[in-house]
């Protein structure tokens, strides 16, 4: 791992417009590892270089304090550049201001010679995006940016990027991969990077890493834990870290909404003890009963997982207009990718793709009773 430090290191050296990203799929690990990041390269690099971290619009209200912390503007990539240029091969213009007047900008220009400025000598040209690096983090290929690639997707091919994930289906995508599958969290890999860059940790930093390390470890319960993982958030408390602002916000701080839609999805749970499995079907009632809609079931997914330590495997289907979604969550990520690919083979009509930790499904049929026949039979088969 260290010379792919070294060759990341060098990028950011070589570089001065530099992008930080992760997936659209917003969690505290993924915002805690990109906000550390970028608050330790301000601290380090800022007055050299232009950091732009892109925060997606959907960010859970229990993390947002991360965001307050900072001191820093929510921001998304900044929009193409118009430049307007001006023949001046005569030396024709002397000066140039502007004025705004209503909605209209008028661009004055003063002019040397009797020779007024035709349509000819102007010309109008709309740059691209201006960044020369790209830092992704906790993504386990750029597909995951979601409209950002599709929108900017040229951008990306053009641009040397550094790719920091743990997740193990990680595709390598980078021109520097910190990917370590055996890392807890994408925050474990980028401390153990910060700390490479000789930059220290200060409050801010710590809290933001610390915070995407509980929630990546479910508040250090998840049973493969290493010792290595509390040394670690021992040392970030010790730089500052807010640990009881983290637990509260994560854990004690819901939203009544999400408790009530917690309460119907205990109702309508089904548990199948001898292949470990947990499903829960969702009508569209419930997201109106609850006034929640299907952002917060990502994490209801987790707390599954919390609550049901038992069992390996978590379904959720819920109704949309005419088509079911669902995710799909396993301990083993084996069985997540064997699942991925015995649907894509086999249901023709029903379509899904791994985001990180969870297969997302999606299938045509309004009745989720229907739906829910199809995708489960499917996954039994591979768990």
């Amino acid at each position: 791992m260290l010379d792919q430090f070294s060759k990341s290191q060098q990028l950011i050296n070589q570089n001065g417009n530099i992008l930080i990203i992760s997936g659209e799929e917003v969690n505290g690990d993924s915002l805690g590892s990109m906000l550390a990041l970028y608050h330790a390269l301000k601290k380090s690099n800022g007055a050299e270089k232009n950091f732009h971290i892109c925060l997606p619009d959907n960010i859970p209200s229990r993390l947002q304090f991360l965001i307050n912390a900072g001191e820093m503007e929510k921001s998304a990539p900044s929009a193409r550049t118009t430049i307007i240029s001006i023949n001046n091969e005569l030396d024709n213009i002397a000066a140039l201001h502007y004025e705004k007047q209503n909605n209209a900008l008028k661009i004055i220009l003063s002019l040397n010679k009797d020779r007024a400025i035709r349509h000819d000598d102007i010309k109008i040209e709309t740059s691209s995006l201006n960044y020369d690096l790209a830092i992704v983090l906790d993504t386990s290929n750029l597909i995951n940016l979601g409209k950002i690639y599709e929108k900017y997707s040229k951008i990306f091919s053009r641009i040397p990027i550094i790719n920091i994930d743990c997740h193990k289906n990680n595709w390598r995508f980078g021109n520097a991969n910190l990917v370590n599958q055996n890392a807890s969290s994408t925050a474990e890999i980028t401390k153990e990077f910060i700390n490479f860059l000789n930059i220290p940790c200060d409050k801010t930093i710590a809290t933001c890493l610390l915070c995407g390390i509980i929630e990546k470890t479910q508040s250090f319960r998840k049973p493969q834990t290493p010792p290595r993982i509390f040394r670690l958030a021992s040392e970030l408390i010790d730089q500052g870290a807010d640990k009881e602002l983290i637990i509260k916000r994560l854990y004690k701080t819901k939203p009544i909404n999400t408790v009530r839609l917690w309460g119907e999805i205990m109702k309508n749970l089904k548990y199948d003890r001898h292949k470990k499995f947990v499903s829960c079907l969702i009508p569209k009632i419930v997201f109106q009963k609850t006034e929640t809609n299907p952002s917060f079931l990502k994490q209801l997914a987790d707390d599954l997982g919390e609550n049901f330590s038992a069992c390996e495997n978590f379904l959720i289907l819920w109704e949309s207009r005419d088509k079911t979604y669902g995710i799909f969550t396993t301990k083993y990520a084996n069985r997540l990718n064997k699942t991925e690919k015995l649907i894509k083979n086999t249901a023709h009509s029903a379509s899904c793709a791994i985001k990180n930790d969870y297969l997302i499904l999606q299938v045509p049929e309004q009745n989720i009773y229907r739906a829910e026949s199809l995708i489960f039979n499917l996954i039994n088969r591979c768990v």
